[in-house]
């Protein structure tokens, strides 16, 4: 396996971004699926929300990846609201959104 990834990158060159999406939407599920076991062993009484900062990723195949395994979506910038509302319409499961980042009046 490590030979084709020499490959890929002999051909395209770097950075060279591999995504797997199933391995993605999984560890979003087992975040999610940690935090609860925590809170029930620890009987804590709240929630827990796992949040996906776009920020560190926009691309859409992962951005919905991430949703199908539990995540809601956080922007810190109002420049990524169109690119929200888009992923929003589009996607399901339809993710909570949360913009943590400076706002302006609309």
């Amino acid at each position: 396996r490590a030979h084709r990834v020499l490959d890929l990158v002999r051909q395209y060159g770097t950075p060279l971004q591999i995504f797997l999406p199933e391995i993605a939407q999984e560890r979003a599920a087992r975040v999610i699926s940690a935090f609860a076991n925590t809170m029930r062993a620890c009987s804590f009484p709240g929630t827990f929300t796992y949040m996906y900062p776009l920020k560190a990723s926009q691309r859409r195949c992962f951005v919905e990846t991430v949703v199908r395994g539990g995540a809601q979506l956080e922007t810190s910038s109002e420049n990524e609201l169109p690119l929200i509302k888009g992923l929003y319409e589009e996607t399901e499961p339809r993710p909570r959104i949360i913009c943590n980042g400076p706002k302006r009046d609309v």
